[in-house]
């Protein structure tokens, strides 16, 4: 193999690089993170996908990175580590067969409990590695999805789905080149459009199944970190409860001190304060004997005095003294209110200390109620069989729908009657609108936060079951006919009309996309011919005359519809007034407005009806019927037998 210049010195110093990694791992016991991540991303930097293929660009395969040389690193060093609890080996490319080898040394290590594995060319085959290797080893719990490295292989899927509409979309055009008029086909292009349209529409189901598939995958590795998660915490409950007790504890103890010294703050704050109202009252006693001698008139004050009779002052006494003291004065009293309030203020800053460590002790209590209910709630995991812990379920996020072109039964008629060219031209509009729209949203990657989300649960049953409401027996009758008119009736076939067989759409397996090719274009005015139809005895001469007289009338065949109750024997008087009868007839599948109808009429003859605008296959109509109904042919006889 000749490799450019300066490859081999590349590829050497790696593998160097690498053995140097075995011996670190495999040596040095206290090694507990090993990041060596490489320059290879998954997606282009501004988030799109480097190829419609999947494949990585030029530039990408020119990053700095270790590639499969890692799989040693996997196969021989990581099993042996009993210390190491992070490895980051993303940036990589290590593709499938080092995500395999990393998978099968995960079920042989058992100190790893974080990994880094994002932006590696992962594929569905690695990603299922890692899951199955998860669902042994229940030590790893912090493992994020590689969401570059999905986002770029659901591009690719739906790159590829895309493409599949354009060439089925191509084959069907191919198709419809192969006939010509008068009934002229080419088979040799029929084949080939046959072919094309079967391998476009297996490549729609592979796309759909690659899609399906990884989506799964992703939900069930989710589910597996998910639940290694929760046997990590059962595991550590017995641990983390001992350390929550005693944080709890410590929170406590905490609690009290600073409430203790508050109480005793408090206390001391309370002597300070009352002695000082104490003096307060003191003084002013003074003051108001030094001012009666010199002549002022102090009673208000002694009467405030009785009146208060306590012996402090406080903020209320203060005002209530203010409102007594004479206005002339004021000024001699003033020194003694400014005091007051002085003192006043000095308890506020007094109070606010305490009240400081009344806040410290209400902290450390919530902290201990805190941890008090972490120890209960690790002691109830503790409690728990972390071996019979199962992982959750998750949606997938996988959207069913339908693929485009693919019209409902009888919606353009069906046999004889199918209108080809309004299914084909509808077929056609939806393949380039599907073309022109973006794929379906499952096809794009959002993360596993907002992808993937808990299941709900199942809807349970209802307690009580109530019975269907009857019919009356009228409406019951009508409904009776109603579904029976319309029934499939059983037909055969003149001529050929399927190439192929549509069956139902199931992407469970990539072998199932071969059943996926619908069926091909009929040859023009097939024959379907509804056994007990007035069409049936010149089934023979109608299909032999086709190629010459061209189209035969759109006529609808004819069903055996259930005939009207007999109505009770009545006068000659009024039988002479009632000419004509009431019926009330179902219109058959394949009937639609503007076509023709006959009508089994209860004394043996055929009426032929146009069926009006706004009644389509389903409904009912009222037909009036003569009491001597008349062929719509000119004679009442029954049809002639067919022909053997």
């Amino acid at each position: 193999l000749a490799l450019p210049a300066g490859t081999e010195r590349a590829v050497a110093q790696r593998a160097a690089s690498v053995r140097s990694l075995m011996r670190l791992v495999t040596t040095a016991d206290g090694l507990a993170a090993l990041k060596c991540g490489g320059g290879y991303r998954s997606l282009e930097p501004d988030g799109t996908c480097p190829a419609a293929d999947g494949r990585s660009s030029t530039r990408q395969r020119a990053a700095p990175s270790y590639g499969v040389q890692l799989e040693s690193l996997f196969r021989f060093a990581l099993p042996k580590s009993s210390s190491l609890t992070l490895l980051d080996v993303s940036g990589n490319n290590l593709g499938d067969v080092g995500l395999s080898a990393l998978g099968g040394a995960l079920k042989l290590n058992r100190s790893l409990r974080r990994l880094e594995i994002d932006n590696n060319a992962a594929g569905v085959d690695g990603l299922k590695s890692i899951n199955l290797a998860l669902k042994g080893n229940k030590k790893v719990h912090s493992l994020a999805l590689p969401d570059d490295d999905i986002s770029a292989l659901l591009a690719a899927a739906a790159a590829r789905y895309k493409r599949s509409l354009s060439d089925e979309l191509a084959a069907r055009q191919l198709l419809k080149s192969a006939y010509g008029r008068g009934g002229y086909c080419n088979h040799a292009v029929k084949q080939r459009g046959m072919a094309a349209l079967k391998s476009a529409k297996q490549e729609q189901a592979r796309a759909r199944v690659a899609k399906d598939k990884l989506r799964t995958v992703c939900a069930s590795l989710q589910a597996s970190v998910l639940r290694n998660g929760e046997v990590a915490t059962i595991t550590a409950a017995g641990k983390n409860m001992r350390a929550e007790s005693k944080l709890a504890s410590e929170a406590s103890k905490s609690a009290a001190k600073a409430q203790g010294k508050a109480d005793a703050l408090r206390e001391a704050n309370k002597e300070k304060v009352w002695l000082g109202r104490h003096k307060l009252l003191d003084a002013w006693v003074k003051h108001a004997g030094v001012l009666g001698k010199r002549g002022h008139d102090v009673g208000w004050f002694g009467e405030w005095r009785r009146a208060w009779g306590k012996p402090y002052l406080n903020p209320a006494a203060l005002a209530a003294v203010q409102k007594r003291m004479p206005a002339a004065q004021r000024e001699e009293w003033e020194a003694l209110v400014l005091g007051a309030e002085d003192t006043f203020a000095s308890e506020e800053t007094l109070d606010a200390r305490v009240q400081g460590l009344l806040q410290e002790a209400r902290m450390h209590r919530s902290q201990a109620e805190f941890h008090a209910a972490e120890v209960q709630y690790h002691g109830m995991l503790s409690e728990k069989d972390p071996r019979a812990e199962a992982p959750p379920r998750l949606e997938a996020g996988i959207v069913r729908t339908e693929p485009p072109g693919k019209e409902r039964p009888g919606q353009f008629g069906s046999g004889y009657y199918t209108n080809w060219d309004a299914r084909r031209n509808w077929i056609y509009g939806e393949l380039r609108t599907a073309m022109a729209q973006p794929p379906p949203r499952d096809y794009a990657w959002k993360g596993a936060a907002a992808e993937l989300v808990p299941a709900a649960p199942a809807a349970s049953a209802p307690m009580v079951s109530y019975p269907k409401p009857e019919l009356p027996r009228a409406e019951a009758a009508v409904a009776k006919a109603v579904a029976k008119a319309a029934a499939v009736p059983e037909v055969s076939m003149g001529t050929p009309v399927y190439t192929a067989t549509a069956v139902e759409e199931d992407a469970a397996t990539a072998k199932s996309a071969a059943a996926f090719a619908t069926a091909a274009e009929p040859l023009p005015y097939p024959a379907m011919l509804v056994k007990g139809s007035v069409y049936e005895a010149s089934a023979a001469g109608r299909v032999a005359s086709r190629a010459t007289s061209g189209p035969p009338p759109a006529v609808s065949p004819t069903f055996e519809l259930p005939a009207a109750p007999a109505a009770p024997a009545a006068p000659a008087a009024q039988q002479a007034q009632q000419a004509q009868q009431v019926m009330l007839v179902a219109v058959p599948p394949g009937v639609y407005p503007g076509m023709q109808l006959l009508v089994a009429a209860p004394s043996g003859g055929q009426v032929q009806v146009t069926v009006p605008q706004g009644v389509g296959p389903g409904s009912q109509l009222q037909v009036a019927i003569p009491a001597v109904a008349s062929s719509s042919r000119g004679s009442s006889a029954p049809p002639p037998p067919p022909p053997p």
